[in-house]
């Protein structure tokens, strides 16, 4: 995954999907 994928999935999680934010993280971090 590149820098600017990792940027732009952790920039959409903080503009409102604290809902999701978990899962989110857990996504980002594992790619």
């Amino acid at each position: 995954m590149t820098l600017v994928a990792k940027i732009s999935n952790g920039f959409l999680t903080l503009l409102g999907l604290t809902n999701l934010s978990t899962r989110e993280i857990a996504l980002v971090m594992e790619v």
